[in-house]
């Protein structure tokens, strides 16, 4: 079964490693969401999900007091899939990590 609570708290050490001195800019930061989703997407995999589809996604935007609300639904099997969220900030930038974990028969 996929585990939320394993998957989140290494897609945290993932976004807390590669961000905790980061700056936000916008073109860096586009680039580096997709490297991270990559990097959190192979984690995950190596973890024993090999029956499962893994679906990362980051989103890195600027701190400047504003707020935010991120949410997704999807159709699946409870009993067998999952997802995970993962929140890192700094001065400079947040980032919202969203993994899902979809069972194949």
């Amino acid at each position: 079964k996929f585990s939320s609570t394993i998957v989140r708290e290494l897609a945290l050490k993932i976004l807390e490693r590669e961000l905790r001195a980061a700056k936000y800019e916008a073109r860096k930061c586009k680039v580096l969401s997709m490297d991270i989703s990559e990097k959190i997407r192979d984690e995950v995999k190596r973890l024993a999900y090999d029956r499962y589809k893994i679906i990362a996604f980051v989103t890195i935007g600027s701190v400047h007091g504003q707020g935010l609300l991120v949410s997704s639904r999807c159709l699946w099997f409870p009993l067998t899939d999952g997802s995970a969220t993962a929140v890192f900030t700094n001065a400079s930038l947040f980032a919202v990590a969203t993994i899902f974990g979809i069972y194949l028969e």
